[in-house]
């Protein structure tokens, strides 16, 4: 009998034993499923990354090659030279007259481009400041002081009435026909007196009229400073600062227009 108990006994526990078992093995262990929980939601991060990635390499990139060949701006239009008589008849950024329908103008225009324009030039008043050899270096500097250091010259068929003074504006020797017009003087009384008239008008035209008055004159350009007998329009020299150039305007005491001059000093 005691026998038959242990035995069955024995047996109770042994069943006992398999099931703690079994059941062990059919429990699941949470680590694992955290683990693929957080595998999950990194597959989820990593695609989502992969496709912005994708949305990037979508835009296009502008790739610039290299070069070593230096980049040149286009040059500059130079404005500093008029192409046409100006409508202020004081105009000091443009300081101009016609020969023969070709523009000349003061301060940059030369004796070359007078003569290739049909101008004779004469000696003037003083033969010692005419050079007629017009290949002669010429090396006076100008000091800003008209006549000094300037060649002076008339312009044929209108005797002492058109007068020109040029000058070697940079202080190194240049031909006397590469000297630049720095003054252009006109009386206009003489050449009204002597009918020469005509032939100035024919072949020489400024901004203003022959027939201006000191009103049109005003109206036009403005008021104008009086000295020395003249209606100055004129800007300091940048050179010579005690020295100013621009215009002069004539009128007798009838407010008849009887001479002008312009003038340029570097």
């Amino acid at each position: 009998m005691k026998i038959k108990l242990l035995t069955a006994t024995l047996a109770a526990m042994l069943c006992l034993t398999a099931c703690g078992e079994k059941a062990k093995t059919d429990t699941p262990s949470e680590k694992p499923a955290d683990a693929t929980t957080e595998s999950a939601e990194y597959e989820e991060v990593t695609t989502e990354t992969f496709t912005d990635s994708a949305v990037v390499e979508d835009v296009p990139v502008e790739t610039i090659p290299e070069t070593n060949a230096s980049v040149v701006d286009p040059p500059l239009a130079d404005f500093s030279t008029p192409t046409e008589l100006s409508t202020t008849y004081a105009d000091l950024n443009n300081r101009s007259f016609k020969y023969n329908g070709k523009l000349m103008t003061v301060g940059v225009s030369t004796m070359q481009d007078l003569i290739d324009a049909g101008a004779t030039i004469e000696k003037g008043s003083s033969s010692d400041d005419s050079e007629m050899n017009f290949d002669k270096e010429y090396k006076h500097k100008f000091r800003g002081q008209f006549p000094y250091g300037c060649l002076e010259y008339r312009l044929d068929g209108f005797g002492s009435h058109v007068e020109l003074y040029f000058i070697n504006p940079d202080e190194s020797p240049r031909k006397v026909r590469d000297c630049v017009l720095a003054k252009i003087s006109v009386r206009l009384d003489n050449v009204l007196t002597t009918g020469s008239l005509d032939g100035f008008s024919e072949k020489m035209e400024f901004a203003f009229d022959t027939s201006l008055t000191y009103d049109e004159l005003v109206a036009n350009s403005g008021e104008p400073t009086y000295e020395d007998h003249g209606y100055h329009y004129a800007v300091v020299s940048e050179k010579t600062p005690n020295h100013d150039s621009g215009y002069v305007f004539g009128f007798d005491s009838n407010n008849v227009f009887d001479g002008f001059e312009i003038t340029w000093i570097p």
